[in-house]
């Protein structure tokens, strides 16, 4: 009777390959973007306004400092990318 690891391949081919001439990069420094296309072919409209968004991003971001605050005061160690804006 063999395990499962006598039975897995010993070599797994990759399930996909990065073509850079025609793929996104894995990580972008600025986003920009608009509804406009959306809107004129597609009829579509927003149902969050701009304002509202940014106050939803802004409260969500001050749940997880508040969050982050308690756990640190409770002895847990934080390990999150944005620590260094909270300082």
């Amino acid at each position: 009777m063999s395990t499962k690891r006598e039975s897995m391949p010993k070599q797994a081919k990759p399930l996909w390959k990065w073509i850079p001439d025609i793929s996104d990069p894995p990580e972008v420094d600025l986003l920009l973007g608009g509804a406009t296309k959306a809107k004129e072919k597609l009829g579509w409209e927003p149902r969050t306004s701009f304002k509202q968004l940014v106050r939803e991003m802004v409260q969500e971001d001050l749940r997880l400092f508040k969050k982050d605050q308690l756990c640190k005061e409770a002895g847990y160690e934080i390990n999150n990318s944005f620590e260094e804006f909270y300082v």
